[in-house]
């Protein structure tokens, strides 16, 4: 019993400093900071929204940062992050992207997205540290194309019985009228023309005018000939094209933080590439 009591002393006293010593806490290498007001926002078909962070480098080494994803793809639209990869200098930041882009075919639902930051310490590789951030998106079909109707000039119903109140006879009389239109420019303009082209000394305006009577009776024709066209193929269900296609994405300004605070150490967006052409401007 004697050759026990140094032993169970000792383990008493193991036990005390397991109790008595404070826990150490993981190491803490980067701050990641939510810089837009809301990142549940809605995505229009045939059209891209981003989403931006700001990462800071808090460790007085340098860090390499990972940022991935979750999902990358869905129905009709495509995730990705920019940049993937970087390398933090100590106090330095960077903005991450997360940019959605949908195709012309998208259709009314909602995507939720995980980004993860993977933050790895130079010097020891052991180290890191994850940080996950969440965006959400209404995904919003494009309106279809409303088929034009069956009317006369695409404004007038076709008052003739059936079957004559078909897309045929509603083609046939909509290019009866335009030219009978084309005529009647002809017509009323032709003699005005001509009046003005008689006060001249030479008769060049008027082979102008009997030049250019017969393009201008086909030019009007053909107008109206593809117009009424329409009347005949009435777009599919699949023809879709958002009142928002073609518009440009607006530009994100400086980055800043609540109060209009820059981020510390942000001096300038830090991207793959960049510091080569700071330095060269240097």
């Amino acid at each position: 019993m004697r050759r026990l009591r140094p032993l169970m002393g000792l383990a008493a006293l193991a036990a005390l400093v397991l109790i008595f010593t404070p826990a150490v806490s993981a190491q803490v290498l980067t701050e990641t900071y939510d810089i837009e007001d809301s990142y549940d926002k809605t995505l229009p078909a045939d059209d891209e929204v981003r989403f931006t962070w700001l990462v800071y480098n808090k460790d007085p080494t340098s860090i390499l940062l990972q940022v991935s994803v979750d999902p990358t793809e869905g129905e009709e639209w495509t995730a990705a992050v920019e940049p993937r990869y970087i390398v933090l200098a100590p106090t330095e930041s960077t903005s991450v992207d997360l940019v959605v882009r949908a195709s012309p075919l998208l259709e009314d639902g909602t995507a939720s997205y995980t980004v993860t930051f993977l933050a790895t310490l130079a010097d020891d590789p052991t180290v890191t540290e994850t940080v996950t951030r969440t965006a959400t998106l209404t995904l919003e079909a494009a309106p279809p194309l409303i088929p034009p109707e069956n009317k006369i000039l695409g404004q007038f119903d076709n008052p003739l019985p059936a079957p004559f109140n078909d897309r045929i006879v509603t083609f046939v009389v909509s290019l009866l009228i335009w030219v009978a239109i084309a005529g009647m420019i002809l017509l009323i303009i032709s003699p005005i023309l001509h009046r003005y082209a008689k006060d001249t000394e030479t008769e060049i305006d008027d082979i102008v005018l009997g030049i250019i009577r017969g393009p201008v009776f086909l030019l009007v024709i053909s107008y109206g000939f593809i117009q009424s066209l329409a009347i005949l193929d009435p777009p599919t269900d699949g023809d879709y094209q958002h009142p928002l296609h073609g518009l440009q994405r607006p530009v994100h300004p400086h980055p800043r933080l609540a109060g209009g605070q820059d981020l510390p150490g942000h001096h300038h967006l830090v991207r793959a590439g960049d510091r080569e052409e700071d330095g060269d401007e240097s």
